[in-house]
Order: structure tokens, then sequence, then C-alpha cells
């Protein structure tokens, strides 16, 4: 480590993009790993929004999925949204993570795989979620996801989200097709995510084969109120820069290193740029998140068959952005004045999104 490199800890996506942000502005930096491959272990979905790609400029032959819809099963009764154009896209985690790795090594970057470093100066932690739970910043839940074979029926060019609180009661599950046989199933929650992957897979893939088990932690509580604590300047999951409705943090990781490249010449701290871009969408996915986790069966029947009849749904995914789903979500809502039809329904949940607005 030379007296003039800044010190990144962490060669995942946080990592390698803060790595490539500073290096396009001159500035020398060393990327330290324990590991000695980047990309692996896998653990987030990879499932990102059209902004994400046009943002990151992600080539092509990354995206391995193209969806224009998602098909929600809740508590036993199923909704589905749909557009004609793609709203989102399955890319190739290890190669996204690999592609990074060669822009960043172009740029002049280093890196030290396989190797632990203790920095003494001033230096990036993109450590990840271990950093985030150690640290005691908020939630996060234990997650397993499977790479699966299998002889599908579900609908063509759609996601497929599933939630019963008397199955999972902490987050819902999921099942994204790769191919035409291989997908992506997962939850998270804190026991039993075997037991709630093989009931899914069991309803909805019918005969199938785990070709590969993953583990992780989704971090759900939020971003820390300052990503800068002494010398260590924080990015990605390490700081929380995660969705707290859905835990994905890919799109929030690639802004998150512009703006600390664009302050790391002066204060090196960029938290304002965070919440001024991203607050109040956190706000109200930490909103949507509660709702969540207060609503029953019945409720959340009745609240989504209101949002299907309404069309609430395939507005939200035709006009909205997966990265600021909160903000469009709530907006329409309440342009339609869905919150008064809801409150005849006698929904007491819908009292803490108000609480938060």
């Amino acid at each position: 480590m030379s007296d003039d490199s800044i010190p990144i800890l962490g060669a995942g996506p946080a990592g390698l993009l803060a790595g490539i942000e500073l290096a396009r502005r001159g500035y020398q930096t060393v990327i330290y790993d324990p590991k000695r491959m980047v990309g692996r272990p896998q653990h987030c979905t990879g499932v990102v929004s059209p902004s994400f790609i046009d943002f990151t400029g992600l080539p092509g032959g990354l995206i391995l999925s193209r969806f224009r819809g998602v098909v929600l099963e809740i508590a036993g009764e199923v909704f589905q949204a749909s557009t004609s154009a793609p709203k989102a896209y399955a890319i190739d985690r290890v190669g996204y993570e690999e592609w990074l790795y060669r822009v960043y090594v172009d740029l002049g970057g280093k890196a030290r795989m396989g190797t632990r470093a203790m920095p003494t100066g001033i230096h990036v932690d993109a450590t990840g979620a271990a950093t985030y739970i150690r640290d005691g910043v908020g939630e996060a839940l234990p997650a397993l996801q499977l790479i699966v074979r299998a002889s599908s029926q579900l609908e063509d060019g759609h996601v497929f989200i599933w939630w019963d609180r008397e199955v999972n009661p902490y987050f819902f599950s999921w099942i994204v097709p790769l191919s035409q046989d291989r997908f992506k199933v997962g939850t998270a929650g804190k026991a039993g995510l075997w037991r709630v992957l093989n009931r899914l897979m069991d309803r909805r893939l019918g005969r199938y084969e785990v070709l590969r088990r993953m583990y992780g932690f989704v971090v759900l509580g939020g971003p820390r109120d300052r990503f800068r604590s002494g010398d260590k300047v924080y990015i990605g999951d390490s700081a929380g820069q995660v969705k707290p409705s859905t835990g994905g943090g890919l799109m929030y990781h690639a802004l998150a290193a512009k703006m600390l490249a664009e302050r790391i010449g002066g204060a090196i701290e960029y938290s304002d740029l965070f919440y001024s871009m991203l607050g109040r969408e956190i706000t109200l996915q930490k909103i949507l998140r509660k709702m969540f986790l207060l609503m029953s069966n019945e409720e959340a029947r009745q609240v989504f068959t209101v949002l299907s009849k309404r069309e609430v749904l395939n507005m939200a995914l035709m006009y909205g952005d997966m990265d600021f789903h909160a903000s469009i979500l709530v907006k329409m809502v309440m342009d339609m004045d869905l919150m008064r039809i809801l409150g005849r329904l006698g929904i007491r949940v819908f009292t803490e999104l108000f609480r938060g607005l």
C-alpha cells in the first residue's frame, strides 16, 4: 500500500464500483479481499432495472432473461401485472463482477486478491452484510437461494413472487427464470428456509433438481445515518445501501460509488448526497416493510384485490422504476383515492403509511 493510494476493503460490486469511479477521477486505489476470485460466492438474485443497465453500461451479453411482468401469489390468491416492454432483467451476477473487475484493472486499479489488509488511514469499507450485522446497524435476515433445473409452467417473461404469512412471516419468496429450464429460487427468514423453498418448488416447479445452494444475508434495516466513521468510509451492504423492502442493492451501490468519488477529495462524507436522492424512497420502503410485517393473510388478500381491480399494479409496473417502486406506488394509491376504499375495508396497517409521510 503506497502512501498516496486509497485502500478499498472488499471486491464485491460496491468495492469494485468505488474503485472504478475513483480511478476515473485519477485516484490510485488498491482493492483487498480475502477471497481469491471475484464474483464468488454468489449471493444476490441479480434482478435489475432498465435504468441500472443504462447507468452502468452493462454489456448485453450479461443479460440472462428479460421480464415484462410479475405473478404474485398472496396467501393462496394469484395476481398478475404485465407490460409489453421489459421492465426488469436477470443478469449473470458472477459475470457482472468479473466485468467490473476488468474495467477496474483497465483503468489502472490494483487488486490484492486473497489478501487481508488492516489500513491505518482513510479507507473504503465495502466488506458487505457481515460488517452491517456486526455493527448492529439494523435488521438483516439469513437468506437461502438455489439454482434449480426444472420444467415449469410459469408465465413466460414473468418473475414469480410468493407470500404467505403462515409459511414465512418475515419475507417473501421468489422464482426467477434464467433460461428455459434454469431458475433461481430463494427466500429469507429466521428459520425453516429449506422447508419454505421445498414447498414453493413443489407448488410451482413440479419435478426439479437443485444444482447449487447459496447462503447469505438480506439487509433490510436501511442505511447508516452517516457513511463515515473515523477513517472508515462505508459503501454497499456494509453501509446498508439496500432497498429495505426487497433487499436489492445493485443500483444503489452504483449510485453511491459516484457520490463517494465526488466527495472523496474533500470531507469524504457523501451521506447528504445519498439521502437527498434516495432518502424519501427509503423511508417509504421502510413503511411498506413495516406494513408487510403487520398484515394478516386476509388483509394482504384484500389489499391486493383492490390494487388489482383498480389497475394500480399494472400502472405501477408500466410507469414505475423498480429501484423507486415505493414512491410511484404511494403516489398512485393517493392519486386514485385508493386509501378511502381501503379505509372502508378497515385495514388497520394503512395508518402506518400516513404516519411516515
